[in-house]
């Protein structure tokens, strides 16, 4: 993408901290598991704040607390720093899954290929349509890789600290929604060119091309004499995909909504406002020429 990128916070995994961190002791731990059910309000707020930033280290006597069993509000805060730290610490799964999406978008073509179907070649140039059909399909396979992986660590958004991270994240899943849906629109239009040829790639019996094109594609006017596939604002998509599609394009114009308008640096702003759905023109269709 060519974005200048922060350089990542230091990442703790489960069993990689000493028993006592080394910024704290095992008195100290204790005394803020303690401080977790303090009267003072700040003082409890300090305590678990202290201890959900010390990481890993604070899980082994987080559990031996609980299991003397600590009063309800604590137990509570207790089990709240185990979950937070437990999170945080699967915080490279998530930035692994930002990353690979962000490869997966930079080995998808940068423009898209062309399709045009002559009407006096229209049987030679419709078949062409199922290896662009195929390729297009590699892509969607690709696209949804990197969607199972940003999906499947989404929920450590929360805990993410890093904003930067944050927007890398918000980005990474609305330009691949956004591609998704472009891709669908893609291999939608040209299914509508294979119909033609049934499953076999054969012409269907009692069709040929002048009908099959009058209920498929637009009229030709005089002077024209092939179609091409199109950039449109509206999708074109219909049944269970269409619907999805819209909906991916909805799900990501609020990402990119929250990129500007949300609490990241104005490089973020500047860097999402060309992918707005309606700049992209994710539609496609078939135009006579």
């Amino acid at each position: 993408m060519g974005a200048n990128l922060l350089l990542p916070t230091l990442l703790l995994a489960i069993g990689d901290a000493s028993p006592v961190s080394a910024q704290v002791s095992a008195k100290q731990i204790q005394g803020l598991i303690s401080d977790l059910d303090h009267p003072e309000y700040r003082r409890r707020e300090r305590a678990f704040q202290r201890l959900c930033d010390l990481g890993p280290a604070v899980i082994q006597p987080l559990e031996k607390a609980l299991q003397d069993k600590p009063s309800l509000e604590s137990t509570r805060r207790i089990e709240r720093i185990l979950h937070i730290v437990r999170s945080r610490s699967q915080l490279g799964h998530f930035r692994s899954a930002v990353e690979e999406a962000e490869a997966i978008l930079e080995r998808l073509p940068d423009r898209e290929l062309e399709v045009r179907i002559r009407a006096e070649l229209f049987e030679q140039d419709a078949r062409r349509t199922k290896r662009l059909a195929e390729e297009y399909a590699r892509y969607d396979l690709l696209l949804e890789d990197a969607l199972v992986g940003l999906r499947q660590w989404e929920f450590l958004f929360a805990y993410e600290t890093s904003r930067e991270w944050q927007a890398r994240f918000q980005f990474a899943l609305a330009r691949v929604l956004l591609s998704k849906s472009m891709n669908y629109e893609i291999r939608y239009q040209l299914a509508l060119i294979r119909d033609y040829f049934g499953a076999a790639m054969r012409p269907l019996r009692g069709m040929g091309p002048e009908g099959f094109t009058a209920s498929k594609l637009p009229p030709l006017q005089p002077g024209q004499r092939a179609w091409r596939l199109v950039a449109c604002d509206l999708l074109q998509g219909k049944a269970r995909e269409g619907r999805e599609s819209r909906k991916q394009v909805r799900k990501a114009r609020l990402l990119l909504e929250d990129l500007v308008d949300g609490a990241y640096p104005e490089v973020w702003r500047q860097r999402v406002k060309p992918f707005f759905p309606e700049r992209l023109q994710l539609g496609r269709q078939w135009v006579a020429e």
